[in-house]
C-alpha cells in the first residue's frame, strides 16, 4: 500500500458525529485520503434521515469532497467488485467501497463490520 486510506461512509459518519477518536485521528492527520463516490450517496441518505442533521448535509459533503479524492467506480472497479462480491460475501455497495480502496492500494478505513478480517482493512 502507498499509505493511502479510503475512508468508508461509516466512518466519516463516525467522524461527524463525534464518536470515533481512531477515525478523527486518519481524518484530520496530514495522510491522503480517498472516498468511494458511492460513500457520498451513503452518508447523504443517513443524513437525511436524522433530523438534527439536515441542516448540514451540504457542509459535510463539501467537506468530505475537500478533504479527500473522490474515487468514482469505473469499468475495472465494477468488474473487481463482482469478484469480491463472490470471494467475501458482501453485497454491491460494499463491494464497490473496497474495490476502490484495493484497486487504489489503499487501507479501507470502516465502521462496517462485514468488512471484518478481510486483508486491507483498519476497523475503527
Amino acid at each position: 500500500m502507498r499509505g493511502f486510506r479510503l475512508i468508508d461512509s461509516s466512518a466519516w459518519l463516525l467522524y461527524f458525529f463525534g464518536q470515533g477518536k481512531d477515525v478523527t485521528a486518519i481524518i484530520d492527520g496530514n495522510g491522503i485520503l480517498l472516498t468511494a463516490s458511492i460513500s457520498l450517496y451513503e452518508v447523504k441518505r443517513k443524513l437525511l434521515n436524522v433530523k438534527e442533521a439536515q441542516d448540514k448535509i451540504s457542509s459535510v459533503l463539501e467537506f468530505i469532497k475537500a478533504r479527500s479524492l473522490i474515487i468514482s467506480a469505473d469499468r475495472g472497479i465494477c468488474e473487481a467488485a463482482a469478484d469480491i462480491s463472490l470471494r467475501f460475501g458482501l453485497a454491491a455497495v460494499d463491494s464497490l467501497i473496497y474495490a476502490t480502496a484495493f484497486l487504489n492500494d489503499a487501507e479501507l478505513v470502516t465502521a462496517d463490520n462485514d468488512f471484518r478480517g478481510i486483508k486491507g482493512v483498519r476497523m475503527v
